[in-house]
């Protein structure tokens, strides 16, 4: 049984050089093939619902995600998503999608509470088994994706399913 006591392998997180936000993602992602939620929220070590239930992730030399944290990967996920931004500040949410590419997609909410900014991502299954597991065989990881998943076809844009603050951007 995966648990999410063992500690995900990343560098040592300094407070001058944080953890970059999709090697983070990836940490979190690492904890079970059964994750479907990340949630990054001020005060807490990063967190993942596994199986329905929240479970911390902590990683080696990092401590719990300060408002800065947060703050600073929200606006990394969001990147240059003007309507992102605008939604964000003037509404106090967005809705928007993250994918690092090769890996896996996620649709994401950012929201500010209590003065903070908090993300929930949730992984988009079937999109790619590599965003789950690293064993998986070489084949599987790098077939193409069915033409439902790919780039551009209409059915797969984010920003008709979300109507408020919606974008898509991937990180390289």
């Amino acid at each position: 049984m995966e648990t999410a006591a063992k500690k995900a392998l990343l560098p040592v997180a300094s407070a001058s050089k944080p953890v970059p936000t999709p090697a983070l993602l990836l940490a979190m992602l690492g904890v079970s093939t059964k994750v479907s939620d990340l949630i990054l929220s001020p005060g807490s070590f990063p967190m993942v619902e596994l199986s329905g239930k929240l479970t911390p992730v902590k990683i080696s030399g990092m401590a719990p995600l300060t408002p800065e944290d947060t703050r600073r990967i929200a606006y990394e996920l969001i990147e240059d998503n003007k309507q992102a931004t605008d939604s964000l500040q003037n509404l106090g949410s967005c809705d928007i999608s993250y994918r690092v590419p090769g890996r896996c997609r996620f649709r994401v909410n950012i929201f500010q509470q209590r003065g903070s900014h908090a993300i929930v991502m949730r992984v988009i299954p079937g999109h790619s088994h590599s965003c789950r597991t690293e064993s998986a065989p070489a084949t599987r990881r790098n077939r193409r994706p069915p033409e439902r998943d790919r780039p551009g076809n209409r059915s797969n844009r984010i920003g008709e399913i979300f109507n408020l603050g919606c974008g898509s951007r991937s990180h390289q």
